[in-house]
């Protein structure tokens, strides 16, 4: 759980960023762009939708009253609180970067405040640890930046293998994989302690059965009918993934910032990609590492085909998506979602939606917005974007991942780079790796749904 001080700095980040797009848009004298809109309604939530704010403030009252919790319990036990809190910038060393390094454009991957001084620290790790800079690892050893060592890469624990990277940059790709990402999103995340991991999951509940007064004549004989709770054992299995890069070996402080943002950006874009990619499309084989995605494995229970002739997102009617809904069970606690990729949605969804009577231009202005049928939409570049007809082809999905599928996080993002293979160009290879699994464990039956279903065009 975040401390207080953590999420009043990400909640300050974000407010932080808002000014900072709405002050480019004031001095420039134009409206927001279609990516600036989106991200300050993502931020601040837009309609019935809550923002990244909206979330980190009911984070920040549940740690306030944790925070409360344990210091009365230390007054009932005479015991000193010891609080758990991030240090003041005043407390931290004073970092100086720089003028020639601060000649950047807009960073990507690292946001906030001290997004800057992050990114020329996370700059100055890779040129000490990985291009072995002489002047990098002094500067990293006066300003108490750790050069972790460097053991066997085939090592697989987050204890040996690599170089792992320092917080400021761990940070920013965990952030932008989350961020850019529907896989950590959405799944429920199990940690894996070792290569495998058997999960129990909950199949069934008990049941409640009506019963009279316990009375003498009937003593002994009134206990109801007994039930329990059926789980069945599902398995993770780490899968090892990779991403490199090549860059210039000749890394100075004047580009430590954009290099640092640019190796981070790539590499949790790349990351991302992957972890959707096997999420709904993977289909067992070695492009995705033996995973089975959510296309691939629900049963016929799970799939709704749409209406006949409507093999194109274009001819979706809204009872294609109303009738697909019906068949969603309601499990306790479910909070399903569309899942979809952006030209679908524009060509079906949001095409419905403003050709609903009463339309106003303020709503064609607005477009649909990213909710239809009262459940969330969740765009994805990882599914179907082909706007011409198509059968057979799954084409969206609605569900509660959360319920449906445990996402493996074995082991963080590590970097290791050669010297060698790019030698006559001055370059170096950069590699990065992770270890996750994917595993879908509510797929449905023959004829009922499981707890995310895929809608799927009609034959020929």
């Amino acid at each position: 759980m975040k401390t207080v001080a953590q999420i009043k700095a990400a909640i300050l980040a974000l407010c932080d960023r808002v000014q900072a797009i709405s002050a480019i848009a004031k001095e420039e004298k134009r409206e927001y762009t279609t990516e600036e809109a989106s991200e300050i309604d993502a931020i601040n939530g837009a309609g019935e939708t809550k923002g990244k704010i909206d979330v980190l403030t009911l984070d920040l009252e549940r740690a306030q009253k944790q925070e409360a919790v344990e210091m009365r319990m230390a007054a009932v036990r005479g015991a000193k609180l010891i609080e758990n809190k991030d240090k003041d910038d005043s407390q931290k060393k004073t970092i100086r970067i720089p003028a020639r390094a601060k000649m950047h454009g807009t960073l990507k991957a690292f946001k906030g405040p001290r997004a800057e001084r992050n990114a020329f620290v996370a700059g100055q790790f890779l040129a000490a640890s990985i291009l072995k800079s002489p002047k990098a690892k002094a500067w990293c050893k006066d300003n108490g930046v750790p050069l972790r060592r460097e053991a066997s890469l085939s090592e697989d624990s987050n204890d040996r293998g690599g170089v792992f990277v320092p917080n400021e940059m761990s940070l920013a790709i965990i952030r932008l994989v989350e961020e850019y990402g529907i896989a950590r999103q959405y799944c429920q995340i199990e940690s894996m302690a070792s290569n495998t991991k058997t999960v129990p999951v909950r199949v069934a509940g008990m049941t409640a059965y009506p019963v009279a007064e316990t009375k003498t004549e009937n003593e002994g004989s009134n206990t109801g009918t007994k039930s329990q709770p059926e789980y069945t054992m599902i398995e993770l299995v780490a899968r090892k993934w990779k991403a490199w890069l090549k860059m210039s070996d000749e890394l100075g402080e004047d580009s430590a910032i954009i290099v640092a943002d640019q190796v981070a950006f790539e590499c949790a874009l790349a990351f991302a990609y992957a972890e959707d990619n096997a999420l709904f499309n993977g289909d067992g084989t070695s492009t995705y590492h033996g995973i089975v995605g959510i296309s691939n494995v629900v049963n016929a229970g799970s799939k709704h085909t749409a209406i006949a002739g409507n093999t194109a997102f274009s001819t979706l009617d809204i009872d294609d998506f109303r009738t697909m809904k019906s068949k969603l069970p309601r499990y306790p606690g479910m909070q399903p979602a569309w899942f979809i990729s952006p030209e679908g949605y524009s060509d079906s969804m949001e095409r419905l939606m403003l050709a609903a009577n009463g339309t106003l231009p303020s709503d064609i202005a607005a477009g649909g917005g990213l909710r239809f049928l009262g459940c969330p939409v969740v765009l994805s570049n990882v599914m179907n974007s082909t706007l011409t007809a198509q059968i057979n082809t799954d084409i969206a999905a609605l569900g509660d991942l959360r319920l449906a599928v445990r996402f493996g996080d074995r082991r963080q993002m590590t970097l290791s780079a050669t010297d060698q293979r790019y030698w006559d160009e001055d370059q170096v290879a950069i590699k990065a790796t992770e270890r996750f699994d994917i595993n879908v464990h509510s797929k449905g039956t023959a004829t009922d749904a499981g707890g995310v279903m895929v809608l799927r065009t009609p034959g020929a």
